[in-house]
């Protein structure tokens, strides 16, 4: 046995022994990969979201119709209530601590 050429041959047995591993590995990949069936997953997912949308809706429908119920029961005064308020200078002055015209800020509630 040569020795001086040794340390080429180890490279060269590596690189061989590397390139084989390399190709087995890529075809036992391939060869082990089935066609994956995902179809009762995504029948299931599809009725899970089918539900979800559902129950979206019908809270989306829900918030309308509170949403209804909340600008008819608003709370805000009428045109009326609002005319019959009446300025009162004593009880202006007996707060600002001077007197004041009637309107002179403009609406007072």
């Amino acid at each position: 046995m040569n020795f001086e050429n040794l340390d080429s041959w180890h490279w060269i047995i590596t690189a061989l022994i590397g390139l084989i591993t390399l190709f087995l590995g890529y075809y036992w990949g391939i060869a082990s990969k089935a066609a994956l069936n995902n179809n009762n997953e995504l029948r299931l997912y599809q009725r899970k979201n089918a539900k979800l949308e559902a129950a979206l809706a019908e809270c989306t429908k829900k918030l309308a119709d509170d949403a209804k119920k909340v600008s008819v029961l608003s709370f805000s005064p009428s045109e009326a209530a609002l005319s019959a308020i009446v300025f009162n200078p004593v009880a202006a002055k007996a707060t600002f601590g001077n007197s004041l015209a009637p309107n002179k800020f403009g609406v007072i509630f």
